[in-house]
């Protein structure tokens, strides 16, 4: 019988009991249900211009990978138009879990610079929900890439001194809040997680100076990368690493935390028969009850919360919807 402790994450619950055992019947049924229909696309532009407009139709549980090429620095934009307003694309590098936009939070609209060379992948999806109903959508995906495909690190990277450290801990955020990680180096930028004190980050540098400086950061168990305000970022060791106890009072056990993130990331994708690059973490927060992890996924509703320890025992989890 799994057992599932209540996170007292602050001032609040992680999650209620009851919600636990309400939602219990609706994970045991998800672990039955069959993967979902991948198909990938390699998209091409045609000669002398920097984008394609692709139109096409999504049906039921159908996830279409859209793969195209793109040099770190350069400007990608993608908009979805849809007739059905359950469907919705996420953005991710090929072979790389880190979504660095997902659709179903942040919209249909999506324009950053890209963080490194490589594919990117646009993936289009029903949310489960309406999957589950065998809806359909026609859409029409707009992908443009612009710049010189320079390094967003060039200039400016970290504090400037020798490319700055590799990892940063979060510290100086306020008792009971959490810092922002946003998909881009702006308070105008989409909220893609939010993190606690003492939470480790891998640096992939700095824009601006002093208070206005934002740094491009990600979890250091991979699944959520972005950037946050550098005023609360300070230099760390590596995960694993002896650390200072953050400002609450509480040792940071950034080790453990990256390892129950990992775990409950790996076992989310084998109940819901996904791949890893389809969920991210959204938050973790820790609790004398354990660590709780807050992941979204690709075509659900709502996120899903898991419990683990620190060696990476997953002890519950569950769908935060409503069936």
């Amino acid at each position: 019988m799994i057992r599932f402790p209540v996170l007292q994450a602050l001032h609040r619950p992680f999650i209620s009991i009851s919600a636990l055992f309400a939602t219990l019947a609706l994970i045991l049924s998800a672990a039955e249900t069959a993967a979902q229909n991948i198909r990938t696309e390699r998209v091409s532009f045609a000669s002398g211009t920097s984008g394609a407009v692709i139109r096409g139709e999504i049906l039921g549980d159908e996830i279409i990978d859209y793969v195209v090429g793109a040099r770190g620095g350069q400007r990608m934009i993608v908009d979805l138009a849809v007739d059905n307003p359950s469907a919705y694309f996420n953005v991710l590098p090929a072979g790389n879990p880190a979504v660095i936009h997902i659709g179903n939070v942040a919209g249909n609209h999506f324009d950053d610079i890209l963080p490194s060379s490589g594919d990117w992948v646009i993936r289009v999806y029903m949310m489960r929900s309406a999957a589950r109903r065998d809806e359909r959508s026609d859409f029409s995906l707009s992908i443009h890439i612009n710049g010189a495909g320079q390094s967003v690190h060039s200039a400016d990277f970290a504090d400037g001194d020798a490319g700055g450290p590799d990892f940063w801990q979060v510290t100086g955020v306020s008792g009971g809040d959490r810092l922002n990680v946003r998909s881009g180096p702006s308070a105008q930028y989409s909220i893609i997680g939010r993190v606690a004190n003492g939470q480790i980050f891998r640096n992939f540098g700095c824009r601006g100076r002093g208070n206005d400086r934002w740094c491009e950061v990600e979890h250091a168990a991979g699944g959520m990368r972005g950037w946050v305000a550098g005023r609360y970022l300070r230099e760390s060791g590596a995960p694993g690493a002896s650390t200072a106890p953050a400002p609450n009072g509480n040792a940071s056990s950034a080790s453990g935390t990256d390892v129950a993130a990992e775990a409950c990331r790996r076992a989310l994708a084998a109940q819901a028969n996904r791949p890893t690059s389809d969920i991210a973490i959204a938050e973790v927060l820790e609790a004398e009850a354990g660590i709780g992890v807050t992941m979204t996924m690709a075509g659900a509703d709502r996120p899903w919360s898991c419990m683990s320890d620190a060696a990476g025992n997953v002890q519950g989890l569950m769908y935060m919807g409503e069936g």
